[in-house]
């Protein structure tokens, strides 16, 4: 049995987040410095296989908002431990929130 690409496979709504989380993905990087926006560190101190070095958080966890208000860059350590709350509490929405204003306005 043939399975189809990845793109065939997603609707046409998942495409375009998709899309949408590409094209904002060097701007969020650009702006973060290539850190981890809440932990500060270089994000290669953790490898984890098949993942990013930086992965897009959505603060308000809806992946159809993305842009540069609800998106934040989190190593993966930080993505899993705080962004989700895995392990720990989740991170305060009204700091990530603040931490995404300050950096959208150097």
């Amino acid at each position: 049995m043939k399975h189809k690409p990845l793109s065939r496979k997603m609707g046409k709504k998942a495409r375009q987040i998709k899309r949408e989380m590409d094209e904002l993905r060097p701007q969020l990087i650009e702006r973060s410095g290539g850190v981890c926006e809440w932990c500060g560190n270089n994000p290669t101190w953790v490898y984890i296989p098949d993942r990013e070095e930086l992965e897009m958080h959505h603060i308000d966890h809806q992946r159809n908002h993305t842009n540069r208000e609800n998106c934040i860059m989190l190593c993966p350590y930080c993505h899993d431990t705080k962004g989700h709350g895995i392990g720990g509490p989740e991170m305060d929405r009204e700091i990530l929130y603040q931490i995404v204003r300050e950096r959208n306005n150097k």
